[in-house]
């Protein structure tokens, strides 16, 4: 069929299409030679040594081989793990417990946590581990259980020490000489009879006093030591919450030897005092210490002990200040009674207290939970006041002059009753102590 103007429409239309094709087949091999041109990536193996890789990269390694989780891990803790011993609970045959690694029902124990071997007769933990006891069963190489007691504790990181017979094989562990850089892989490992287990650890920060660490799926349990992927120790774990802490263990292992080697094992009273100062003074005088503080159930609350009490001597020891007092309190034979004055209002007396171990002292006053907690300071004082008597802001009112007052009416009338400075027993924190209000006029 023509058009009106005689052109072959048909044959124009196929020229067309003919056009377009050359056109594409072109483009496309102008394209396909431009990426055959480009440059290309090297095809290499990777060289960085497996222990300073990404953590990512460490995440795919996982992911290819799950028998290896972690380049390096596997091979630490290979050699490491025969340092590491498991804290041991007993627990009735007849209970389950997650934590239990042994095939045997009549000698069910599970695991309260795990320490690691700093001598041939030393173990380091976590007193998060050993749940208030003095005395444990401990797990060592070859599934051998022996005895092991507190020998020395360390208040301001937790650490315990632990005295074991010595025994053949048992061999203390290397500690790292330098802390560990944030981002650094590590691994937690502990041992209980036939089972090792080996955690990979990822150290997020680094302080002089803590590192934080992340765990796999969080397996980590109170006292199981930390190694770096050389094998030297550098942590202690110490769970805290949603996070994980990790307490340097090196000055701290040290320090700890050095007191369980001098035979020093410190005691305690359950006693918490204050030096008096400022208008303090005034109230309790200049001689010896306030008692500020009296732990429920322990040896100052059995011999009667009372908060506001001065302290004036320890045994044959006079208590000239605060330090004085800690010495002479931390240092009197454990399990003696010891003579303490005290002054009471006007009336000095003379009771007899029995120290017990530092330790259990500081277990008793973790598991108390009878502490007079008392009504928000901001609520019971004006800002002023709060200020000029230096009352923390987020302190808590436990008594005004010896009584229990919980509404500002009552106080605001103490305080225009009194003709001196008033003791006002607060508590901010895990500290208590006690300041001067001045009275009203």
């Amino acid at each position: 069929m023509e058009s009106k103007d005689g052109s072959d429409q048909p044959r124009k239309l196929l020229a067309d299409r003919a056009a377009k094709t050359k056109i594409a087949l072109a483009s496309a091999f102008v394209l396909a030679a431009g990426a055959w041109l480009a440059p290309r990536a090297a095809q290499c193996a990777l060289t960085t040594p497996p222990e300073r890789a990404a953590p990512l990269l460490e995440e795919q390694v996982q992911l290819r081989d799950v028998s290896r989780p972690f380049v390096g891990v596997q091979d630490a803790a290979a050699a490491v793990t025969r340092h590491s011993v498991a804290i041991l609970l007993p627990v009735s045959p007849g209970v389950p417990s997650r934590n239990d690694y042994s095939e045997t029902a009549n000698t069910r124990q599970s695991v309260a946590g795990f320490g690691v071997l700093v001598s041939d007769a030393h173990v380091l933990t976590h007193s998060a581990a050993l749940e208030g006891r003095s005395t444990v069963d401990v797990s060592v190489e070859n599934g051998m259980t022996v005895s092991a007691q507190v020998v020395a504790y360390e208040p301001a990181t937790g650490l315990v020490l632990l005295q074991v017979q010595p025994s053949e094989g048992l061999a203390a562990t290397p500690l790292a000489a330098v802390a560990p850089t944030p981002g650094a892989l590590a691994v937690a490992v502990g041992r209980f009879s036939d089972r090792q287990l080996a955690v990979p650890v990822f150290v997020t920060s680094v302080a002089s006093d803590r590192y934080t660490m992340g765990a796999v799926n969080d397996a980590l349990l109170p006292g199981m030591p930390v190694f770096n992927l050389a094998g030297e120790l550098f942590a202690i774990a110490a769970p805290d919450g949603r996070t994980v802490q990790g307490i340097p263990v090196r000055q701290a292992t040290e320090r700890l030897l050095a007191r369980a080697s001098s035979g020093e094992r410190r005691s305690g009273f359950g006693l918490g005092f204050q030096a008096p100062s400022g208008r303090l003074t005034d109230i309790f005088g200049t001689e010896g210490v306030v008692i500020s503080e009296v732990l429920p159930g322990g040896p100052g609350d059995a011999a009667d002990v009372k908060v506001g009490d001065v302290l004036l001597a320890v045994g044959d020891v006079q208590i000239d200040s605060a330090e004085t007092a800690t010495r002479a309190l931390s240092t009197a034979a454990i399990g003696t009674a010891t003579i303490v004055r005290v002054r009471r209002g006007g009336r000095v007396a003379e009771v007899q207290a029995t120290p017990a171990v530092a330790y259990e002292i500081a277990a008793l006053a973790r598991s108390n939970t009878d502490v007079a907690t008392g009504r928000d300071a901001r609520v019971l004082f004006s800002a002023d006041v709060l200020e000029a008597s230096a009352i923390p802001f987020s302190a808590r009112v436990v008594s005004v002059n010896g009584r229990t007052l919980t509404t500002r009416a009552q106080i605001q009338r103490e305080l225009r009753l009194a003709r001196q400075a008033v003791p006002v027993l607060v508590r901010d924190g895990s500290h208590q102590f006690f300041v001067a209000v001045e009275p009203s006029r």
